[in-house]
């Protein structure tokens, strides 16, 4: 067969590089992401949900109140790190949606916006990394918009929970001896699936400065989980940014409470 472009992309072929550095190889999905279909009003609707959250994150951060010391002084440094903290979650979620095409920047930056997530509103990265917290975080977003909003602003999210959840299946030891968990071989230790893979994006994430554990007592879990596991990370992975993203904006008096930190600096 013979396709005649008449000079427009198709979707599916590789265009031409437009610099060298597009002609270096790099990892990125595997397969294809679905496409939803979208109801009429979904894009209304989605814009709607979003600026309206937008107003209630911009409400807390432009609030002096928020960031005053335990004496009731304002403290613009206090405002500026917040102002600083949050300008870099959105950027780098943008970053990382739109890094289809290189697996490694995705994963690096997924770590980097948990991480900052943890400095705005609390959780660890061990618990968002939970297929339970990240399933009812999904939930808990369906049950705040409607669902021609939840159409276009939630399937990205479902991709990551999905991802969580297949990336359990990459320990291979359990799975072929038939076991419910994985078991750290010195200490004896039993993991659920969703607690092993908590732990296992743990040691991924601490690897951004090299493998290892420099604690005595991480060395055993960390050799072990990586010694069970078959290193395959859905790409989709990167998305549980996305995901909470979307939920850092549903909590306006959550952000609230965790920036003021009870007056502390």
């Amino acid at each position: 067969m013979i396709v005649y472009s008449l000079g427009q992309p198709l979707a599916g072929t590789q265009g031409d590089a437009a610099e060298l550095l597009h002609l270096v190889p790099l990892p990125g999905a595997t397969r294809a992401s679905a496409v939803p279909r979208l109801p009429a009003a979904a894009s209304t609707a989605a814009l709607n949900w979003w600026a309206q959250r937008l107003d209630d994150m911009f409400g807390v951060l432009t609030d002096p109140a928020v960031f005053t010391d335990n004496h009731a002084n304002y403290r613009p440094e206090k405002h500026l790190h917040a102002l600083l903290s949050v300008e870099q979650l959105f950027r780098r979620v943008s970053s990382l949606q739109a890094a289809h095409r290189d697996a490694n920047a995705r994963r690096i930056l997924l770590f980097t916006v948990l991480d900052t997530l943890n400095r705005l509103t609390g959780p660890d990265l061990d618990e968002l990394c939970r297929l339970q917290h990240a399933q009812k975080t999904l939930d808990d977003l369906r049950g705040q918009m409607s669902p021609d909003a939840a159409a276009l602003l939630l399937p990205a999210a479902e991709r990551a929970v999905a991802a969580l959840q297949e990336l359990q299946g990459g320990f291979f030891l359990h799975r072929q001896t038939g076991a419910d968990d994985i078991v750290l071989p010195q200490s004896g230790e039993h993991l659920s699936p969703t607690e092993a893979v908590a732990r296992y994006l743990k040691v991924l994430r601490d690897a951004t400065h090299g493998h290892g554990a420099k604690l005595l007592g991480k060395v055993e879990q960390t050799n072990a989980l990586l010694a069970h596991h078959d290193g395959a990370i859905p790409h989709d992975l990167g998305l549980l940014g996305y995901l909470y993203l979307l939920e850092f904006l549903i909590q306006p008096e959550r952000l609230r409470t965790k920036l003021y930190r009870g007056g502390r600096m």
